[in-house]
């Protein structure tokens, strides 16, 4: 983010700016220019280094008319004027019971999203369902048959965008098998620009090959190198908010390519399939949502490593909807009402494809390569020079890296149309691997101090130097022209004058929304010339923000008074005063009741309210954003009723002032009718005509009434005069009470009754006052030091539990830094942020704030809470604080940067307890960001509170720990991109850091929620311990219906029941069991391993008339359990073993003849006799003789032994296949 220079500084230089664009298409001719690089060139022929001085090298939305389509709904029966409709995923509940199941592809498809976009719509790629539904009308009731696979008779819906939606029960899981169907080869590149610049997206550890998984190794971290690259057709999905198995959670890792694509890297080294689910096969994986959590709303989308940001802008998100019992009982009993109404909102820019004449050179083009010549993506077929033709409606997303700087005179160090800062040209500058290098533009005429050299100059405006970042290359953000609302630009809903509840997510990938809703301006001049719209009111009327106006008019005592770009809404004739005013522009409050994390501790009116700002200088956090309407960061989400019951007849607008950047405005990214021109910065204009003499677009403007692009006018929405659909017995009295200790007592909340939140949500962590309403049988002390409250140098936070147990938690020192040249891209010096950790207790002597990257050594390791409330250790009132001994954790975040941060934190909802000002001011939570957030905004010159306590979800199977290198995408040792210096000193790590295999645990991630932020590394690994334990012993047995299969079955140590769940979470579950054989008396090997909770296997694999062994081992990640083993077929037959412990004793030596009495010791149990031999020498030569006795016998005697001689005997066991090996010799005489 970078604030835009005034237009004055631009207009000193514009003369030359035009002269310097007049010139280019003549660059391979100027003077003493180097030479051009070559190709592919742009669409005029031009070379492909971009001009980043006098060129936008930006794009703008066709003008379409805004509410000419409806908006879609959920369901089919819901879709809008163009076919569109949020699809609605159809459960199989037979296939797993217990669970419902899915099978969703992802696919490349297209769909119209505006009428003014050309048929058959705009290239996408989205998630679609293929296996067919249970029809549960027709089965499982209780005078129905059971349900089985004869009632999968629903088929499911057709590819739409932001589909299907999962419609999930509390604590009933579900389950998904995912296959990635996106074209292979070439066709499955992406049609957007990719930066593989960005680790992940560009080359990897392994050579090519013809073969699908195989490429000897690569070192992919010197240049030039021949490794392949990871292809642009991978896919992960991570169920946002969702308490999953970390194998499950789609982390960077966990991605997979079409089983079709020839590549080395067909899967991220993190992936592993459901334990209890067969493996899908190659191209497919298995996923497991718990949905242990409280009725919210939540959606998966991308998080592949290197493209996560690209993914979802093309389509790759869908809702996913948790419901329980709590909420299903308030629509049941009207306390809310049952019309739910979900809006997915995001920014897009639709490339504009419209044949027009440049307006400077005179050539036929295109719109978008008026602004954009560089463009040579999307849908079009490329020529044999590589340039593709521009199609109008495809998406456009920028590339190519516009630094805010310039080292040319005689601008004030300002790039007109830069966007970003550029790390090398920053204070202190930024080390990079790949600095500036020689502009190809530049012309050394235009340097010269003689007159007579200068008049030669033929590219005024370029400098010597250009940041030498790649082409194309990501920037840090890319706040986009144009609204789109569930699928749809600009969309318009018809409502009946009554109220409505709606389930808002902000999906967009970078830009925040501040909602209100306003009553549209009915003045002619600014209503839409469109005949096609159901009301021509697409705007909202708006005036100075002067204190002036504010007096006269009798204003909102919070309403802007700051004379900002493009004023401010109009409220209207406003009476009254506090909470009687009444304005006649002001549309609905929003009465919010949930955010991402559930229902909220009490609802929250938020009236309308344009965003303000902080503007006490004697605040550090002077410039943050102060007051708002509904604001939603990117992946918050709002769970909000809107009543239109005053407003029948009128046309309102969903309107949306937010920053862009939040808090820095950026006026270039705010597009609102009636802004001015701003092509003079790259900007948005139309209209006029171009002044060659001046240099200027005179009589343009920006976005008109009725058009795009628009950033404000988010949807239109239409009160019908009356009702048309039933009514509703919503009140807003009923639903507070709902809240608090006068709830109405029901079957499921018996009296003494408890408050919402108490009854649907997981108990907090911290105690705080305003959380009195929600825990009325709970005290929370208001005053020091025990309000739950951490000042800016507190290294700790005391606080009372719900249990009134006062406790002492010692903070965890996280930091954040962005935009600033410690934080730029070390390579080459884009602007970027981090997170990271800060030195224990710091002061002026030893402050330092340690930047990581998402591959660097985890600093965030947690201890799983295996319980729901806090656990506390202490009950003596004379020795407070107690101490907390579960994995609760403080995690105290400093932000030295400029952008506010949407922070997502996975596997686990964090509660947010207070912001505090380095200058010490506290700020407690916004009423709307109680109870538990699974996004936090995290804002500058501050630190931000929030405690963690993660609790893993009770799983019925084992699952192992995450066991990678910290950064696949290089060679194992490499010391490549990794930072080697430990937090807790400050000092660097002995040895440095290099690419070593690591032990993540259970791996989750924490990171921006702002897309580019992300990607730029703006991430971290979090490293879950759970604890698990060895399994019991399985009890095998086996048996056969014939000779060649053995049929095993086993007792599984730790049973499940998936329909009650029963069993689940136990810390002994296994992963598998393991199928060891062994022939005969052999050793054991490895026959199968089959699935967690798995009890019979059958081995077709016998002979017969073979002896087998089996054991059966059960394993997890604590190690294998013991196993009994048993015999299956028939014994091999085998020589006997030898006999042993042979002992000779003569008998009485006046005996003739002397009898012998032989013993021996038997240990065979086949044979079928004994030979004994004797001889008078040891080498049985000589006077042999040999006896035999039969099976069993231990003893003989030789009466045939002559007195006074000297005898040797041996005995050997004997059967049918042959003799053992002869005893041990006994001598005697």
């Amino acid at each position: 983010m970078k604030t835009r220079s005034t237009t004055n500084v631009w207009r000193c230089g514009l003369m030359l700016i035009l002269l310097c664009i007049w010139n280019i298409p003549h660059l391979a001719g100027a003077g003493t220019a180097p030479p051009i690089p070559t190709g592919p060139l742009d669409a005029n022929g031009n070379p492909s280094v971009p001009d980043y001085y006098t060129t936008a090298n930006w794009a703008n939305s066709p003008p379409l008319a805004k509410f000419v389509d409806t908006l879609p709904g959920l369901g089919s029966g819901k879709a809008n004027t163009l076919g569109q409709y949020l699809s609605v995923g159809k459960p199989d509940i037979v296939t797993y019971p217990g669970s419902d199941y899915y099978e969703i592809d992802l696919v490349e498809y297209r769909e119209r999203m505006h009428s003014d976009l050309p048929a058959p719509g705009t290239l996408l790629r989205g998630y679609v369902q293929v296996n067919k539904g249970t029809d549960t009308a027709s089965c499982g009731g209780t005078t129905q048959p059971a349900c089985s696979t004869i009632h999968n008779t629903l088929n499911p819906d057709l590819v739409h965008q932001l589909g299907p939606t999962l419609v999930a029960q509390r604590d009933r899981p579900v389950r998904i098998k995912f296959t990635n169907k996106l074209p292979i080869g070439p066709s499955g590149d992406l049609f957007i620009p990719v930066d593989t610049s960005v680790m992940g997206a560009g080359t990897g550890p392994a050579s090519a090959s013809a073969t699908r998984g195989v490429g000897a190794p690569c070192d992919n971290t010197v240049e030039p190198n021949a490794c392949a690259s990871y292809t642009q057709n991978r896919s992960a999905i991570h169920l946002h908010g969702g308490r999953t198995p970390w194998i499950s959670d789609g982390t960077p890792h966990q991605w997979i390519t079409p089983a079709g694509e020839i590549t080395p890297f067909t899967k991220g080294v993190s992936l592993q399939n459901v334990p209890d689910m067969p493996d899908p096969g190659d191209g497919s994986t298995t996923y497991y949502y718990t949905n242990q959590q409280s009725a919210r709303l939540m959606f998966y989308h991308e998080h592949a490593f290197g493209i996560t940001r690209l993914n979802p802008y093309v389509g790759v998100a869908a809702g996913y909807v948790i419901t329980d019992q709590w909420e299903q009982d308030l629509v049941t009993r009207g306390i809310i009402p049952a019309d739910q109404i979900p809006l997915i909102i995001q920014d897009k820019t639709f490339v504009d494809a419209t044949p027009v004449i440049h307006p400077v050179t005179g050539q036929a083009t295109t719109q978008v390569r008026v602004t954009d010549p560089l463009w040579n993506w999307g849908s079009g077929t490329p020529d044999a020079t590589g340039v593709r033709p521009p199609v109008t409606g495809d998406l456009w997303l920028p590339h190519v890296y516009m630094p805010a700087q310039t080292l040319a005179a005689g601008f004030g160090g300002v790039n007109p149309f830069g966007r970003w800062m550029y790390g090398p040209w920053f204070y202190p500058a930024t080390a990079v691997e790949k600095g500036p290098v020689t502009n190809p533009y530049y012309d050394a005429d235009c340097s010269s101090p003689f007159p007579a050299v200068y008049a030669n100059c033929t590219t005024p405006g370029q400098p010597t130097k250009i940041p030498g970042t790649p082409h194309p290359s990501m920037g840090m953000e890319a706040f986009q022209d144009s609204v789109v609302v569930n699928g749809t630009a600009f969309p318009s809903l018809t409502v009946d004058p009554r109220a409505y509840r709606f389930r808002i997510l902000n999906a967009a990938s970078d830009r925040f929304q501040n909602l209100s809703f306003y009553v549209a301006d009915t003045t002619l001049a600014n209503t839409s010339p469109d005949a096609r719209t159901l009301s021509p009111y697409t705007e909202v009327k708006t005036v100075t923000a002067s204190a002036a106006l504010a007096a006269a008019n009798n204003w909102p005592a919070d309403w802007p008074i700051d004379g900002r770009d493009g004023g401010v809404p109009d409220p209207g004739i406003c009476t009254g005063a506090g909470a009687t005013l009444s304005c006649t522009n002001l549309g609905p409050s929003f009465l919010q009741i949930g955010t991402e994390g559930g229902f909220l501790p009490q609802t929250v009116t938020i009236a309308p309210q344009p965003v303000t700002y902080i503007t006490d200088p004697t605040a550090f956090w002077v410039g943050i954003v102060d007051k708002t309407g509904l604001a939603l960061g990117p992946a918050e989400r709002a769970d909000v009723i809107v009543d239109f019951s005053a407003y029948a007849g009128k046309t309102l607008i969903l309107y949306n002032d937010a920053p862009a950047a939040w808090p820095a405005r950026v006026a270039g990214y705010d597009y609102y009718t009636g802004a001015p021109d701003m092509r003079d910065s790259g900007g948005y204009g139309t209209g006029g005509t171009f002044d060659p003499i001046t240099g200027a677009w005179v009589g343009g403007t920006g976005p008109l009434a009725g058009y795009a692009p628009n950033t404000r006018t988010v949807m239109q929405v239409i009160v019908r005069p009356t009702l048309v659909d039933p009514p509703n017995t919503y009140s807003q009295a009923a639903l507070a009470a709902e809240f608090t200790a006068a709830a109405t007592p029901t079957v499921i909340n018996p009296a003494p009754v408890k408050t919402l939140f108490e009854r649907a949500q997981e108990p907090i962590i911290v105690g705080q006052a305003a959380y009195s309403t929600a825990y009325p049988n709970s005290y929370f002390p208001p005053n020091f030091p025990w309000e739950g409250v951490n000042q800016i140098n507190d290294h700790f936070l005391n606080f009372v539990t719900l249990a009134g147990q006062p406790v002492q938690m010692p903070t965890e020192p996280k930091g954040i830094h962005d935009e600033m040249g410690a934080s730029f891209d070390p390579v080459y010096g884009r602007m970027s942020g981090n997170l990271g950790m800060q030195l224990p207790n710091p002061t002026t002597l030893n402050a330092n704030l340690i930047l990581y990257g998402f591959s660097d050594i985890p600093t965030e390791t947690v201890i799983n809470s295996t319980t729901v409330n806090v656990q506390v250790l202490g009950s003596d009132p004379a020795l407070i604080p107690w101490q907390v001994t579960d994995g609760t954790q403080i995690w105290k975040i400093s932000h030295n940067g400029v952008d506010t941060h949407p922070i997502h934190f996975h596997i686990f909802d964090v509660q947010l307890v207070n912001r505090v000002g380095w200058d010490g001011q506290t700020m407690l939570p916004e009423p709307n960001e109680l109870g538990w957030k699974d996004t936090v905004k995290i804002s500058p010159l501050m630190d931000t509170i929030v405690a963690v306590r993660p609790r893993a979800p009770a799983l019925p199977f084992g699952i192992a720990n995450s066991l990678r290198p910290l950064n696949p995408a290089i060679p194992l040792d490499s010391p490549m991109g990794f930072n080697s210096v430990d937090w807790t000193t400050g000092q660097a790590r002995v040895p440095a850091v290099t690419n070593i295999l690591y032990d993540f645990g259970w791996e989750y991630v924490w990171h921006c929620h702002i897309l580019s932020h992300e990607e730029m590394d703006m991430m971290r690994p979090i490293v879950l311990n759970v604890v698990s334990t060895v399994p019991g012993a399985p009890v095998l047995s086996a048996s056969s219906l014939s000779l060649t299969q053995a049929d095993l079955s086993w007792s599984d140590p730790t049973p499940v029941n998936y329909a009650t769940g029963a069993g689940f979470g136990d810390p002994a579950g296994e992963i598998g069991f393991r199928i060891e054989r062994a022939v005969g008396n052999g050793p054991f090997s490895v026959l199968r391993t089959v699935l967690a909770n798995s009890t019979t296997f059958s081995d077709l694999t016998v002979a017969a008339n073979t002896m087998y062994r089996y054991q059966v081992v059960a394993f997890n990640a604590a190690g294998d359990s013991i196993s009994n083993i048993v015999v299956f077929g028939q014994p091999i037959p085998v020589a006997p073993a030898t006999p042993s412990n042979l002992v000779a004793t003569a008998g009485p030596a006046a005996t003739t003849p002397a009898p012998v009495s032989l013993t021996w010791t038997d240990n065979a149990d086949n044979e079928t006799g004994f030979t004994i031999q004797r001889a008078t020498d040891a080498a049985f030569t000589l006077g042999l003789t040999t006896f035999t006795v039969g099976a069993n016998v231990t003893a003989f005697s030789d009466i045939t032994a002559a007195a006074a001689t000297t005898y040797f005997y041996r005995v050997a066991a004997v059967n049918a296949v042959g003799n053992s090996a002869w005893s041990n010799t006994a001598q005697v005489t």
